[in-house]
């Protein structure tokens, strides 16, 4: 038996024993019984209480110290995933990939990374409504792969749902090792950002941000062409704004089909189960090829 054991059985035999109880047999003490005197019987409560507090106050400590291990599965278990003849939401596909893991020890894998990767990968894209909020919505790149939208209503309202198809559930099961890596590389990035110091925009980058925001390139491949946060991206293209400057709006990831692109645009032509799809490369991205200056010191 372990000490956080032993206090919760002492912690239930004082309490038993200020109510008049025995905690042996569960029957009820004599009124003459010393345990029944209204000092004493205080005396246990108040010391069941201590005893409860200890136990509460050692929990929080383990929980504190606990850190869950970070998300990880193998390939035998991501065969295990149950797909769905029924549409689901992305938060409902996200649920079914948990569950084939230990949620007690290990991290969820969050759908936001999923909704990340289709994004810069063009298959969803950012739109903001008329309301000012954004959602990510599928392309035609997404409608192919089984990505579609349907208008529904809550007690909040209407609103539309972006659901997946059982075809968009394979993709991005059978392409969850890209989407995984593709997570990785986005935390390791946002560490490297956040320690690095906020250094001040020069014009040359202002003009380098004006170029690529007009030849099409999304939020993401700014970022990473200047080395900067996607915040500071958006920051300064608002500034920018405000002091009348003329800037096309933010595209998000978008898909630009490397065939039919200008002015030095790459891409990489990928077969999928769907059939063709363009994606992304790390070293040769769906950019133009643009002078970006390095920082002034």
């Amino acid at each position: 038996m372990t000490d956080s054991e032993r206090k919760k059985f002492a912690e239930e035999y004082l309490l038993l024993l200020s109510e008049g109880i025995n905690p042996l047999n569960n029957e009820e003490l004599s009124q003459d019984d010393i345990v029944n005197n209204p000092h004493i019987s205080n005396c246990l409560k108040f010391a069941a209480g201590v005893i409860a507090a200890s136990i509460e106050a050692e929990e929080k400590e383990r929980k504190r110290l606990f850190k869950k291990t970070d998300f990880q599965i193998s390939d035998e278990k991501l065969k295990a995933f149950s797909f769905s003849k029924r549409p689901l939401s992305i938060t409902e596909l996200s649920k079914r990939l948990n569950e084939l893991i230990d949620t007690e020890n290990m991290k969820r894998f969050s759908y936001s990374n999923i909704t990340s990767y289709l994004v810069d990968n063009g298959f969803l894209q950012i739109i903001t409504a008329s309301d000012g909020k954004n959602q990510k919505l599928p392309t035609n790149s997404g409608k192919s792969i089984g990505i579609f939208t349907e208008e529904r209503t809550s007690t909040r309202g209407p609103y539309t749902a972006v659901l997946y198809d059982e075809n968009a559930q394979r993709f991005i099961i059978d392409n969850f090792e890209a989407i995984f890596e593709y997570s990785l590389r986005k935390k390791e990035e946002k560490h490297v950002t956040e320690a690095a110091p906020i250094l001040p925009w020069t014009e040359a980058q202002d003009m380098s941000l004006r170029q690529m925001m007009k030849s099409g390139s999304s939020i993401s491949q700014i970022s990473m062409l200047l080395k900067r946060s996607e915040k500071e991206i958006h920051e300064r293209i608002k500034f920018l704004r405000e002091n009348s400057d003329s800037l096309p709006e933010e595209r998000q990831g978008e898909y630009i089909d490397f065939n039919f692109a200008e002015d030095g645009y790459k891409g990489i032509k990928k077969m999928g189960i769907n059939g063709t799809r363009y994606i992304k490369d790390e070293e040769e991205m769906l950019m133009p090829d643009i002078d970006v200056p390095e920082y002034e010191e």
